[in-house]
């Protein structure tokens, strides 16, 4: 991870990823009404636009929610710094939505490759990928939080979201009390495929190696 961006920085550009995959506009209009999570939602789009802007092409849905959110909010405080924030997303979506169809397409392929390397498994559609993403955020909490009650009948998608910790965040697991947490889940699934499901028990496996890779 960027060493200018801290994990909770990671933690809400994963959230945001979900709420615009998952949530109506009417649920996110509710849901940043508040100024305190507005706040934090600017911040997001921020770092969303040096970290993971690729997201925003799959679907322009994405930036039509964002673009609400703005709408209903932006007038609500007259704090120069925030109304400066707020020009310079407008701006970084306005780039995007100009981008030639060409040109989009080999950023969203070259994400899609980045993607599936970084998981480990092979990507058969667009909302499969789309998927994966908005789940990461459950994943992450489920383990920072000691929650698995959350990734149940999930399996591939949390195999998915920890091979993409693993390669962009390794610092999460830096603490042990998560790396072995992790360690025993996998370890249940991999137990779980056997001996029908071949497929869950070897990438249960893969990404366990994966995992202990890690110094």
């Amino acid at each position: 991870m960027n060493e200018k961006y801290s994990l909770d920085d990671f933690y809400n550009v994963l959230l945001l990823r979900n709420h615009l995959e998952f949530l109506s506009v009417k649920q996110l209009e509710d849901l940043y009404q508040n100024t305190t999570n507005f706040l934090v939602f600017l911040d997001t789009i921020a770092v969303f636009s040096e970290i993971d802007s690729a997201f925003l092409l799959f679907k322009d849905e994405y930036i039509s929610k964002i673009e609400r959110i703005i709408s209903i909010n932006r007038f609500k405080s007259n704090d120069s710094d925030i109304k400066e924030i707020i020009n310079s997303i407008i701006i970084f979506l306005n780039q995007i939505k100009c981008y030639d169809t060409s040109y989009k397409n080999i950023l969203k392929n070259n994400y899609l490759a980045y993607q599936e390397d970084c998981r480990k498994v092979e990507m058969d559609s667009e909302q499969i990928l789309l998927e994966s993403l908005g789940y990461d955020a459950v994943a992450y909490k489920a383990i920072v939080e000691n929650n698995l009650e959350l990734i149940k009948d999930a399996d591939d998608y949390f195999l998915a979201s920890i091979n993409y910790f693993i390669e962009v965040i390794p610092e999460l697991f830096k603490n042990n009390e998560i790396k072995q947490l992790v360690i025993d889940s996998i370890e249940k699934l991999a137990k779980k495929g056997w001996p029908f499901n071949r497929t869950n028990r070897e990438f249960s496996n893969e990404t366990k190696a994966n995992l202990q890779k890690l110094k």
